[in-house]
């Protein structure tokens, strides 16, 4: 995996188009329609949020919304880089890197995804392991080395001053594979594999939320692993559909959070996870917010310090200024 890149999900890309009532003016000869607004989304946790918005839920009226899903942050880079997609759904430091690759052009508009990162366990590990102390001279199997996995666990592990024996294997899939197969284990997985294998292996249970584990090792930073980003050019163009947009994504954030039985179908249907079974259940450990201003700017100054500190180019190569957090309409 390249530095950058957090998670790669084996989708296809899929394109999506939600019209949604609403126009610049009254109906008739004159009227104009308000120009439709594109997103580009990855599959998996960092696109949940859009599926409500997607599939109508809350209801609004507004201008068009077409969103197009890619499967890796190495399709959807481009896009983003010559300016075709004005908003995205983008892992943290990839929003990072690419804000140092445009030259500020690309600006962390929200996080909405704290981490999805858990330490499961099978067997005599399941209850034994209870934090990140319990791992000492544990083996543990995990995805992403040299990526933002490694470097959380890696900081995790030296805060609790505890060593591990991490062997990194070359996928999710792989890691979830090894577990499933052994009598007894711990792995490291991203939901929504989390949730997958949990359904196919009941003996497998998440026993660290690395999440909640990062909020006690670092209080005044998060584990905010995705974003959505705006390009510069195209939000100071257009305030209003800026502002329009970010009102109903809210909205869409929170009626996933808020109802994930009927959300995880929406997300399914979208194509952002394979099947509504597991997007309802992962929903709810995707850890999905809403968080801009000052607490989006402590949380992601924070995260990004650690993945500086272990890997400049995780983050683009240097920190990223002020000019990385885009001020908000109002």
């Amino acid at each position: 995996m390249r530095p950058g890149t957090l998670l790669r999900w084996g989708s296809t890309v899929l394109l999506v188009g939600l019209l949604v009532a609403g126009c610049a003016g009254a109906g008739g000869a004159g009227s104009t329609t308000a120009p439709a607004i594109t997103v580009g989304a990855l599959t998996g946790p960092t696109g949940m949020g859009l599926a409500p918005l997607m599939a109508g839920q809350p209801p609004s009226a507004g201008p068009a919304i077409t969103v197009t899903l890619y499967a890796t942050p190495d399709e959807i880079t481009p896009q983003l880089v010559n300016g075709t997609l004005p908003l995205a759904t983008i892992p943290v430091n990839l929003a990072a890197v690419l804000h140092a690759k445009t030259s500020g052009q690309i600006q962390l508009a929200a996080v909405n995804t704290r981490g999805v990162l858990y330490v499961v366990a099978k067997g005599a590990a399941a209850t034994t392991i209870h934090g990140i102390g319990d791992l000492a001279g544990r083996t543990v199997w995990s995805t992403g080395a040299g990526t933002t996995p490694q470097y959380v666990m890696d900081d995790l592990l030296r805060g609790a001053g505890v060593t591990a024996d991490v062997q990194y294997l070359s996928a999710a899939t792989e890691v979830a594979a090894r577990l499933a197969a052994a009598p007894d284990g711990i792995a490291v997985l991203p939901e929504p594999y989390v949730t997958t294998l949990m359904a196919k292996d009941p003996a497998i249970v998440p026993v660290i939320d690395l999440t909640t584990a990062w909020a006690q090792a670092h209080p005044d930073s998060g584990l905010v692993t995705g974003a959505l980003v705006v390009n510069r050019a195209w939000a100071d163009a257009h305030p209003d559909l800026f502002t329009d947009f970010l009102t109903r994504y809210q909205a869409s954030i929170a009626f996933a959070v808020d109802h994930p039985d009927q959300a995880g179908p929406m997300v399914a249907a979208a194509g952002i996870v394979p099947d509504a079974t597991t997007a309802t259940a992962a929903l709810p450990r995707c850890h999905l917010v809403y968080l801009t201003g000052a607490e989006a700017r402590a949380a992601v100054q924070g995260y990004l310090s650690v993945l500086f500190a272990a890997n400049p180019a995780a983050v683009g190569g240097t920190m990223p200024g002020d000019d990385f957090y885009r001020t908000l309409p109002g």
